[in-house]
């Protein structure tokens, strides 16, 4: 009795792990991946919306390596047609390391990315401090 709850728990967790019973989507559908900060973890609570630099190169690289093509969210917009395998890579909020760290290896890989900058932010100081990085980028 006890074996056959193990087999079904296993089974329960292998479903919901790898969704197995889900019809796969369509390559001809858009994916847009979002991101916040592209930095090391620092042990605080905003971990989880970093991004550590060395991870978010294997993302982009695997991308690259299965055949995506990048386009910012004007140019997707724009597409009459769109191609299989789009990605769009956003950033929300305008962290400096958006150009610091993920720049560098969307570059790298020949990808593109749209920011979303947050005016009037206290933290972020993109509209005094951080236009530098938007003309080079």
């Amino acid at each position: 009795m006890i074996w056959i709850l193990v087999i079904l728990a296993v089974f329960i967790g292998f479903s919901l792990r790898f969704n197995w019973w889900r019809k796969s989507e369509s390559f001809y559908h858009a994916r847009v991946l979002m991101y916040h900060s592209i930095a090391e973890h620092k042990g605080e609570k905003f971990d989880k919306w970093r991004v550590k630099p060395e991870d978010f190169e294997k993302q982009i690289s695997w991308l690259g390596k299965n055949g995506f093509a990048s386009y910012t969210i004007s140019e997707l917009c724009d597409l009459k047609e769109l191609p299989q395998k789009s990605v769009c890579i956003t950033f929300d909020d305008g962290y400096a390391d958006n150009f610091t760290n993920a720049y560098p290896i969307l570059k790298k890989h020949g990808f593109k990315a749209t920011i979303y900058l947050v005016p009037n932010q206290e933290t972020n100081h993109w509209e005094q401090k951080n236009t530098k990085y938007i003309s080079r980028m």
